[in-house]
């Protein structure tokens, strides 16, 4: 059974699915796969969730975009990053207003943050 996915602007596939061509209500580019995707063979950990992908014309399969890939994983560091800074920033507020020790929960926001930024 033939397989048919849309092709954004950035290359990313979406709605791979049998659907064909002329019953989709679309102006993006449609572009035929040999097969659906095995996201587990794709994606880069190994794992059976999505991840975005690119149409490769020489075989005809759908493959990771890795630039795309790279940007959200980057993006999801930068959010971490700011999310443990927040934390910090609110710990410290804690302990001065109540006088509680988070000195094990800082350690582990500090390990953390420097795994993240080195």
């Amino acid at each position: 059974m033939p397989v048919f996915a849309e092709k954004r602007e950035n290359g990313v596939l979406v709605n791979i699915c049998a659907t064909r061509p002329e019953k989709r209500n679309t102006t993006l580019e449609i572009v035929q796969l040999k097969h659906m995707p095995q996201y587990e063979l794709i994606h880069p950990e190994g794992l059976d969730n999505s991840v975005p992908l690119k149409y490769d014309p020489d075989t005809q399969t759908a493959v990771l975009h890795e630039e795309v890939w790279n940007a959200e994983r980057e993006q999801e560091r930068k959010n971490e990053i700011l999310y443990l800074i927040r934390t910090k920033r609110d710990i410290h507020e804690a302990q001065e207003a109540y006088g509680i020790d988070y000195s094990t929960d800082l350690a582990k926001l500090e390990a953390r943050l420097l795994e993240l930024t080195t």
